[in-house]
């Protein structure tokens, strides 16, 4: 059992530049002390953690298996050796980046700005698409808001409740038989034109004719807009902008709404605030006064 705190911060940062040099300047240290720290890992593991490859340093196999579990055990133990500090929000001026879908970003972004600018006001909030995330889940520099759990280990999350399919478009007539003999409009960043609501109707024996896909939801109800189209959309979407709506005549299992974040930034004050602020506003767009909603996690 190995405890030595600073070899697992050396391992974290060779692993990040993936070279001895670059390494050896984020901690201050000299090459050649950086070059024995290499060793001492090598020497620890019994594995070479990174190998020369032309005039690049690539981390091996087993390096990349635990890459995530090293950058969280370097943050928990730093976390233990930091004492719990509080911000005054309204001295920050931070820049905080959210990214988040369509759907949860155009329900809870007018109460998130004004709470922040109550809040925060010298912060400032940048909103960025469930596209424009990192390749690499770990490289998030601010909360993600989606619909899924993370798989990456580097990653923490917290599920803030969940959401309700509904129908909108039509009239917003939601027996069966009207439903999948409409035409429908699916959201897809992918341009896929099945989704789960097709396996739900092949279960009671019934398909949709899908007529366009498009990929976001603002743009699903542009087009269903005066004419005999209709689409699915969350119910939290449909209430935030006043949208004529009915239940999905068949069963879907719920949307989870899951407030995901990388662990070095897992007690960051400012970033500790700015999760609380959006789960709040989350948490309350799911759970609107006087509407009874389900909520996990």
């Amino acid at each position: 059992m190995h405890d030595d705190l600073g070899l697992l911060i050396a391992l974290d940062v060779l692993l990040d530049e993936q070279s001895v040099s670059g390494a050896a300047r984020r901690l201050h240290l000299s090459q050649p002390a950086m070059s024995r720290t290499l060793g001492r890992l090598r020497a620890t593991t019994g594995d070479e953690i990174l190998v020369r490859t032309g005039g690049a340093m690539i981390p091996t196999p087993y390096a990349d298996r635990i890459r995530g579990e090293v950058k969280e055990l370097v943050a928990r133990g730093k976390a233990v050796l930091t004492p719990e500090v509080e911000v005054d929000p309204a001295t920050l001026t931070t820049r905080f980046v959210l990214r988040a879908n369509d759907a949860l970003a155009s329900a809870i972004l007018p109460a998130l700005a004004a709470t922040m600018r109550r809040s925060a006001p010298s912060a400032t909030l940048s909103l960025l698409g469930e596209d424009s995330t990192p390749s690499s889940e770990p490289d998030l520099d601010g909360p993600l808001l989606g619909g899924a759990v993370p798989s990456s280990s580097g990653l923490r999350h917290e599920v803030l409740g969940t959401d309700s399919l509904v129908v909108h478009g039509a009239g917003a007539v939601a027996d069966l038989d009207t439903f999948a003999d409409a035409g429908h409009v699916v959201v897809s960043r992918r341009g896929r034109t099945r989704d789960p609501i097709d396996d739900a109707l092949a279960l009671v024996g019934r398909s949709r004719r899908v007529t366009l896909s498009v990929p976001t939801v603002h743009a699903a109800i542009d087009i269903v807009r005066g004419t005999d189209l209709v689409t699915t959309i969350p119910s939290v979407t449909a209430r935030a902008s006043g949208l004529t709506h009915a239940p999905l005549p068949v069963a879907v299992g719920p949307v989870p709404s899951v407030l995901s974040w990388h662990v070095r930034l897992d007690h960051d004050p400012a970033q500790r605030w700015f999760r609380r602020t959006v789960a709040a506003v989350v948490r309350h767009a799911l759970d609107p006064p006087g509407v009874r909603r389900g909520r996990a996690g």
